[in-house]
Formats: structure tokens, sequence, C-alpha cells
């Protein structure tokens, strides 16, 4: 039977997964690179309606801060009017930290810190998914700092991946080309807003680095 997990949620996940034919109670665990709420908006309903609705779902959550788990937590509480309570037998909060966070029978995931926010106080993070049968790796950049000044491209982790999906907001093709040197993976690039409508020049300009470069729309599969 498939699982999944989700890395962020800004957009309704509940809905998402329905909308692509996905059950919602396969999902194992939900990832959080930090707490803004574009990647974390969805992610409120869809864990309150795992909490009471979805009775099969069994869930890891692997926040960054303690805030937004306390959040959620309140969330589930405050929608319980009737007195219900948080299962936590099946939804398991956990505090992200640097390195390994999660594994099961198919997969790693490992938390690498970033500094995305300049206060340089708020914990934020990259995300490596391994996979134990072929050892292929996927990094999801998270938000980084703006203009990259920080440094904080995981550059060593990059050049193992097969697949960076890498945010494109922050920053421009001119700070991220540095990084991608040794790196003969596949390049996703998302998180673009207002850039959205010069995604095929910034594909176009990321080709003379990477082999392979997509910009995929929602609800796009990609394979490695």
């Amino acid at each position: 039977m498939t699982r999944f997990i989700i890395i962020d949620g800004g957009c309704s996940l509940a809905d998402g997964l329905l909308r692509l034919d996905k059950d919602p109670t396969r999902v194992r665990a939900v990832f959080v690179t930090h707490y803004h709420g574009d990647h974390t908006a969805g992610i409120f309903p869809f864990v309150d309606l795992a909490n009471w609705a979805w009775r099969d779902c069994k869930l890891k959550l692997i926040f960054p801060t303690r805030e937004l788990i306390a959040a959620t937590e309140r969330m589930i509480l405050a929608s319980l009017s009737y007195g219900g309570k948080i299962d936590r037998e099946r939804l398991n909060f956990v505090l992200a930290a640097a390195g390994r966070v999660y594994e099961d029978e198919h997969i790693f995931v490992d938390y690498i810190p970033t500094k995305h926010f300049p206060n340089g106080g708020t914990p934020s993070y990259a995300i490596l998914v391994t996979e134990r049968a072929s050892d292929k790796r996927v990094l999801f950049s998270g938000d980084l700092s703006h203009g990259l000044v920080a440094q904080d491209l995981p550059g060593e982790a990059l050049r193992e991946c097969a697949l960076f999906v890498c945010e494109l907001y922050h920053f421009g093709v001119k700070e991220l080309a540095p990084y991608l040197d040794g790196f003969d993976g596949t390049l996703c690039i998302h998180h673009l807003f207002e850039r959205d409508e010069h995604r095929d020049e910034l594909v176009s300009a990321l080709e003379a680095y990477v082999p392979r470069v997509i910009a995929p729309e929602n609800g796009g599969v990609i394979e490695i």
C-alpha cells in the first residue's frame, strides 16, 4: 500500500490530496522547513481532520519551533468544542533539530540548518530525503537567506543528490549558479511568486549550469 510524506503545506493539504486522488490516511509524516504561513497554513486543517475524522491516519509531525507545535495543538483543541482531545497515540509532534529526524523501511530524512531568518535566532531548515534501496537523494532547500548572503545553501549535500527542489524567490540565478558546480542531477525550481511569468527564461538561464531544469505547475509529478 502506497504511503506518502509531505514537506511544507501553504495550500490546503487535504483538498490537494483528494484532488490528486491520494488517500489522506496514507500520509506517514509531515515535515516543515520553517513557520511562515505560506509553508504552514494548509497543515492546520489537515492535522485537525487527522485527529478526529481520519481515524486510520497515524502521523509524525516534525516542526521547527515549539511555537508552531503549540499553535497547532491549540487549533485542534479549539475546534473540539464538544470537549474532545488530541489523539497523541496517532499524532506525534516532534521538535526538529539538525540531523536525522525520521526513518522508516523506505527512507531516511535529515534536517540541515539554514539561515532564512535575518534575526539568526529562529530556526529554518533544508530537508534531505534518502531512499534506502537505491541511495537516491532529494534535497529540498526550504527558504534560504536573501541573496544567499548567509551562504546557507547546503552545497556539500547537494552534490550527492539526484534531485534538488530549490526555491527561487529570495535570490536569483546569479547567486545560485556557484552552488551548482559539481551537481549533475535534476534542478526543480519553485516558489517564484512575481517571477513566475519569467519561468521559461529562468529555466533557460539555469540550463547552462545543470543537465536538466524543470519548473513544474501545481500537481506536477517528477520522476528521478
